[in-house]
């Protein structure tokens, strides 16, 4: 990367399609605005690659083979407003990750290997509006995870494998008007979520294996048939129920199959 010192003002930078596999730093860059590195062959982010583009505020690095990311590589990017990581190779989203990017609006991850996501792998983005997730291997949503979003207005979690989501893992989103879920392995919801699923305007639960027992009983029992989420929860188990929806299933019966099975 020597020979950028010589273009101490530049604003975009394309590598694209370059085929790289290794980068270092960024030296003086102090103007550079645009950075794209996709399509290349990198497997990891040096902590410092970086660290010397402080007016950065779009990065491409989409279509590598990037594997694991540490917690401080993007932390200098104080401006930076899209980040693309689509179509790598990444399976853990570690704490801190993505954390304080106060300008940070648009985050995109589809199309990883990412099977876990700590629980304060996003903290502090303030202005983080839309969260792409969708095509990976996600089993578990732990509490917190989906937190203190004051702007986010899209996250999309379908094509997972999501099969535990827990109470506390959609908290404070005021602006969420779009939620998937679809495509899943969601068997039963916590009554909590029931609430932020009722105030998002468009949301995507459909295809997953809801378990209708006395698990889904609090759940039920908020449910009013009114939201058009109600209509795409349709039954998996037990068998006597396969097919049904969760909305016409008297909640007093889920409690009697479940204890009819045990």
């Amino acid at each position: 990367m020597n020979v950028l010192l010589r273009y101490k003002s530049l604003e975009n930078l394309n590598f694209g399609d370059s085929r790289i596999s290794n980068i270092g730093c960024f030296p003086n860059l102090s103007e550079l605005n645009w950075l794209s590195l996709t399509l290349g062959k990198i497997t990891h982010l040096h902590p410092e690659t970086f660290s010397h583009l402080p007016k950065l505020t779009v990065l491409f690095l989409n279509y590598n083979q990037i594997s694991n990311i540490q917690s401080s590589t993007f932390s200098k990017l104080t401006h930076l407003l899209k980040l693309y990581l689509n179509h790598n190779n990444i399976t853990y989203i570690q704490s801190g990750t993505f954390s304080n990017l106060p300008c940070l609006k648009c985050l995109v991850l589809h199309r990883n290997k990412i099977t876990k996501i700590s629980s304060s792998a996003f903290l502090n983005l303030p202005q983080l509006q839309t969260l792409y997730l969708h095509f990976n291997q996600i089993t578990d949503l732990q509490s917190g995870t989906f937190s203190d979003f004051p702007q986010l207005q899209s996250l999309f979690l379908n094509h997972n494998k999501i099969s535990n989501i827990q109470a506390g893992t959609f908290l404070n989103l005021p602006k969420l008007n779009h939620l998937t879920l679809g495509i899943n392995q969601v068997s039963t919801l916590p009554p909590s979520t029931y609430y932020i699923l009722v105030f998002t305007s468009k949301v995507d639960i459909n295809f997953n294996p809801w378990q209708c027992d006395c698990q889904m009983v609090p759940f039920r029992l908020l449910m009013s048939g009114s939201h058009s989420f109600e209509h795409q929860m349709r039954c998996a188990q037990p068998q006597n129920f396969l097919g049904h929806m969760l909305k016409d299933i008297n909640p007093e019966h889920l409690v009697f199959m479940n204890s009819s099975s045990d």
